[in-house]
């Protein structure tokens, strides 16, 4: 089986792609694995965490932006596992003050070029993750929680990673679903009206999602969504227009 034969070997070129003096490719590459590894492999990649997941930590910070993008996938997708309880708080206080610094020219940017491309990338592979730790280890946040609920919707919608858009915004209409305490929260209720507005039937959005998050605003009722609409953006208030007229009949 590739976990007892095949990944041993793979763990072992990435512990040497990480080492000290390793260069911006032998790194990119290294996390590149990683990432594929924990996505793909879940918990059968835990007892290899030792030999790079403290470095994907530090590689979220890395000067080198395909390093932080494979970096931060690699810490998001192993979120999912119950181990990662223990690094929660730390990986969460990283992506936090990289969006201190950084989230506001992300939401700004218009990325062109492909250094800036890259960087966009790299950020929005963090605000991913920063939702994957809220969704899966919120009670280990604590009191930090609402925080950084907070910091991950003001970071909304993805505006580069396609495929990373797409299931962050799944992500969010799911929460909504299950009527989240602090993702539904009053105050919160128009930023995600606004995001899910904003990306309905663009590229950051499928056929799939588009349809329920018109059955989702429909649900809502006309009087409750209304005042929702009424604290938001003029362009998202006639999406959401748009979005009610293309509901179907029947959808709740």
């Amino acid at each position: 089986e590739f976990t007892h034969v095949a990944l041993p070997i793979y763990m072992q070129l990435v512990q040497q792609l990480l080492r000290p003096d390793a260069s911006e490719s032998d790194r990119s590459l290294a996390f590149y694995i990683t990432d594929d590894a924990v996505e793909s492999l879940g918990e059968r990649s835990v007892p290899f965490w030792s030999n790079f997941m403290n470095q994907a930590l530090q590689g979220m910070v890395d000067k080198s932006a395909m390093v932080r993008q494979y970096a931060s996938s690699t810490i998001g997708g192993a979120t999912r596992q119950p181990i990662f309880a223990q690094m929660a708080p730390a990986a969460a206080s990283q992506i936090h003050r990289i969006l201190q610094k950084q989230g506001e020219r992300h939401r700004r940017r218009r990325a062109v070029k492909a250094d800036a491309l890259q960087s966009a990338l790299a950020v929005d592979a963090g605000i991913r993750a920063l939702g994957d730790i809220a969704e899966h280890h919120e009670q280990r946040l604590g009191e930090h929680a609402a925080t950084v609920w907070s910091m991950w919707l003001s970071n909304l919608p993805l505006k580069y990673d396609q495929d990373g858009g797409q299931r962050a915004h799944r992500q969010l209409l799911g929460l909504v679903v299950r009527s989240h305490p602090l993702v539904t929260a009053p105050q919160n209720l128009p930023q995600v009206v606004s995001i899910l507005a904003e990306v309905y039937k663009t590229k950051f959005s499928n056929d799939s999602l588009n349809e329920d998050i018109a059955k989702a605003m429909a649900c809502m009722g006309e009087a409750p969504l209304k005042e929702v609409c009424s604290s938001i953006q003029e362009k998202h208030q006639k999406k959401v227009e748009r979005i009610l007229a293309n509901a179907k009949a029947g959808a709740c």
